[in-house]
């Protein structure tokens, strides 16, 4: 889906925004954050877990699609084990979780659900929509993992082995492109179990500066 990234984009800026106008100019809303009904150290130790399951969903989904990510051959397997053998589209719902994730310490609850679930919609969407290509792609394959895996939420059922194994550079390329999911995770356990240290907050943005720029070489690769 050619306006997927502008998407997930444009959901991330509002979010933004919103948070940034709450915390900075500490506007006054019938609902308050979760770090204000429950303090951060608990909003941060129930958000860090999340992240990190979020960056499980896309790094390992990323690691073994692998050149259809990073920009060499589109895959013409249909992946079916890792995050894959629970949904058909982990990547988005690592997504959808990573967003949830971020914001839940700074938007009033009822904005957050409000933008979670147009969220939500808009990636369910976009997975239809590529869920056709897919089909006409991969043909019966395709059809007999969509019959068994759900496309994000249910029981999964058995599905043949894919045989991939995700080698090294491939799982370095994943973690690389989704390192913010994973330091936001671990620095928001941190800080919410007071486990603090000396240069935790700069380690966190310097990891946030290398995903953004791991995120755009991939998509100049890409091109």
């Amino acid at each position: 889906f050619r306006w997927r990234l502008a998407i997930i984009i444009a959901f991330f800026a509002v979010a933004s925004l919103c948070s940034w106008a709450l915390v900075a100019h500490k506007l006054d809303v019938p609902l308050r954050a979760l770090r204000d009904i429950v303090g951060d150290d608990v909003a941060f130790l129930v958000c860090g877990p999340v992240s990190l399951v979020a960056f499980w969903l896309r790094a390992a989904g990323e690691a073994r699609v692998g050149s259809a990510v990073y920009g060499q051959s589109a895959s013409t397997r249909v992946v079916t084990r890792g995050p894959f053998r629970l949904m058909r589209h982990p990547l988005y719902a690592g997504t959808w979780l990573f967003f949830v994730a971020t914001f839940a310490p700074y938007v009033p609850p009822a904005l957050l659900a409000a933008l979670a679930i147009a969220f939500a919609l808009c990636l369910r969407s976009i997975a239809i929509f590529e869920e056709t290509e897919l089909a006409a792609t991969l043909g019966d394959a395709w059809t007999k993992y969509a019959a068994a895996v759900p496309r994000f939420l249910g029981v999964p059922g058995r599905v043949d082995d894919d045989g991939v194994k995700p080698d090294a550079r491939a799982w370095a390329l994943a973690t690389l492109c989704n390192l913010a999911l994973l330091s936001f995770g671990l620095y928001r356990i941190l800080v919410g179990a007071d486990l603090k240290f000396r240069g935790l907050a700069s380690l966190n943005l310097l990891c946030i500066a290398l995903w953004i720029v791991a995120v755009v070489v991939r998509r100049a690769i890409r091109r």
